[in-house]
């Protein structure tokens, strides 16, 4: 079912009740026209877009959609309070939910995945309204009482964005969606007068809406007590409107300026529940770009959020390799005393104080007297003179102008991430937004989430593998690049003392997130001229402590709690 055959129901899907005209392109434009009939019917969703179409949507309108996988996650935990809370299934109907920033509304109902396209059959799908439509249809058996039912749980549902052509897929998402669980129960189509029906519902409870400009004229429907509201009006009452607020907001604006922490303050002022995805840097210590928003007691203390999920890459086409899933319910006491639970892709959940101020004097006292009795030391100069800041070569987790696969001898490589392949291939001239000088030398790459700071097991946590990169190969974003060498020998001495535990501690010092980018200064710059530089990586740890003459005790604590690596985790080590 993706057409209409009235054209009527066209005409109310197109419907802006606030300001009685036709919804607009986009309310970013001042000059945006209307969307017409003829034009309506030529919208396509966004997996029917071109590759060029959804990356300047994703890059000028701050669109990024939700794989269906994290909206079930999303709403797997909605769905765990409100069942406790509501035994009965008609209650459960009637819990008013809200979609911001909905695009086509995939948390409210995924009829298909809106990255691949592929269409979701109703039994297989997890969005806010499929689940309501499913209670029904397991609880009724009369044709109108299903009916009845089906168009409360619409009633229920709410959702805006500021895209005219997202209000209308996801408006009429929501028809068809109601259409197919009918026609799934009853094998017959709904009568056109219901379809009518639905459409004047949803044409009230999804609409147009910068969500960051409160705009006193937005108007929405109180279908229970049957009356308009103003909706920048339910902020901060004491009786909330909505049970629950989802979504993926926007997460900056052009200027780069983070916009998210507006979503997600905004969002538990309208909400009992609120669960968002958005980039996990507001853990860190960071006031910049509007993340003081984020960065205080109130929100960082907050014994109010369930849990903090960060996720890796869900989102490969954009820049924003982590993002997290925050869950918040109102009145909920986590007894963390201040700190949080926080997973890492679902799994190994561990307690973390998320730090308002870096606080380096909380780190243990002997890693700080291993740290002064280092740099300290006589000719002391410090790594980061040969490491890299972030994006050594300005590319971006997305790169543009690239291939999977080799095509000519001499094209460079490229290391990214593993949704992109691990790695991917540009051209002999790839225009390179920062010229590296290691383009063409031996150098080491360092993941720049390196250390995940998870201290369950090993203080700093868990680090990945780095790779020895030789002369014509580069990366992006995922990676800092260390050194610039004349030959493989020396790179491979240099990836081996990264992964000592005497470099690691020291790049500890300095951590204050799993990022590492600023943490390089306490480790030693080194020549590589001693003869032990070619023993193993636990011989090397041994002589560099001899070499700083670092006391017997603080070698011991360094070598009971930081992981072991070996040369089985450099990637391109050869002996």
């Amino acid at each position: 079912m993706d057409s209409f055959s009235d054209e009527l129901l066209y005409n109310i899907l197109l419907q802006d009740k606030t300001s009685n005209s036709n919804i607009v392109w986009s309310l970013s434009d001042e000059k945006s026209e209307c969307i017409s009939l003829c034009n309506a019917k030529k919208i396509r969703p966004r997996n029917k877009k071109t590759r060029t179409d959804k990356s300047n949507r994703a890059k000028n309108k701050a669109e990024v959609f939700t794989p269906s996988f994290i909206c079930k996650i999303q709403n797997d935990s909605v769905d765990e309070f409100a069942l406790k809370e509501h035994c009965f299934w008609q209650d459960f109907v009637l819990l008013k939910m809200l979609e911001i920033t909905c695009g086509e509304a995939p948390y409210l109902t995924n009829r298909y995945d809106v990255i691949k396209g592929k269409y979701i059959d109703p039994e297989n799908r997890a969005g806010l309204l499929d689940r309501k439509l499913k209670i029904i249809s397991a609880n009724t058996q009369d044709e109108k009482d299903w009916i009845l039912w089906a168009k409360k749980a619409v009633q229920s549902v709410y959702g805006y964005d500021i895209q005219g052509d997202n209000v209308y897929l996801a408006r009429r998402n929501i028809i068809f969606t109601v259409s197919e669980y009918f026609y799934s129960k009853y094998k017959k189509a709904l009568e056109q007068n219901t379809l009518k029906e639905l459409a004047e519902i949803v044409s009230w409870n999804v609409w147009q809406m910068d969500g960051l400009v409160q705009n006193s004229k937005t108007k929405i429907k109180d279908w229970e007590n049957n009356k308009l509201i103003n909706f920048w009006k339910l902020i901060n009452k004491k009786r909330k409107f909505f049970y629950a607020v989802v979504g993926n907001p926007p997460y900056q604006e052009k200027n780069r300026q983070q916009i998210y922490t507006d979503f997600y303050l905004l969002s538990r002022d309208l909400g009992d529940i609120v669960s968002l995805i958005f980039p996990s840097g507001w853990q860190e210590a960071k006031n910049a770009n509007n993340l003081y928003k984020m960065n205080n007691k109130k929100i960082k203390k907050d014994k109010q959020i369930v849990y903090i999920d960060n996720r890796r890459n869900v989102f490969s086409y954009i820049q924003a390799e982590w993002t997290n899933i925050v869950l918040w319910k109102r009145g909920y006491d986590n007894n963390l005393g201040g700190k949080q639970i926080i997973y890492t892709n679902g799994k190994t959940p561990v307690q973390i104080k998320l730090l308002i101020k870096p606080k380096l004097n909380e780190k243990p006292n002997e890693i700080l007297q291993f740290a002064k009795c280092v740099t300290e030391s006589k000719g002391f100069a410090s790594i980061k003179k040969i490491t890299s800041s972030r994006k050594p070569y300005g590319l971006w987790t997305k790169v543009e102008n690239i291939s999977r696969t080799k095509k000519n001898a001499d094209d460079i490589k490229i290391y990214s991430n593993k949704w992109l392949g691990s790695v991917v291939w540009g051209s002999k001239d790839y225009d390179f937004p920062i010229k590296s000088p290691a383009l063409n030398k031996y150098k080491v790459l360092v993941p720049y989430a390196w250390g995940n700071m998870y201290e369950k097991h090993y203080l700093c946590g868990t680090f990945a593998d780095i790779i020895i990169a030789s002369p014509n190969e580069a990366c992006t974003e995922t990676y800092l690049e260390s050194g610039c060498f004349d030959d493989y020998k020396t790179a491979k001495k240099h990836a081996k003392y990264l992964m000592t535990k005497f470099a690691r501690a020291l790049l500890y010092v300095n951590k204050t997130s799993q990022h590492s980018t600023t943490a390089w200064a306490s480790i030693p710059l080194q020549d590589y001229s001693e003869s032990w530089w070619d023993k193993s990586i636990d011989k090397i740890d041994e002589e560099l402590m001899k070499k700083y003459n670092v006391p017997e005790n603080i070698q011991e604590f360094v070598f009971k709690n930081f992981q072991t690596k070996t040369e089985k985790n450099i990637t391109n080590y050869k002996e």
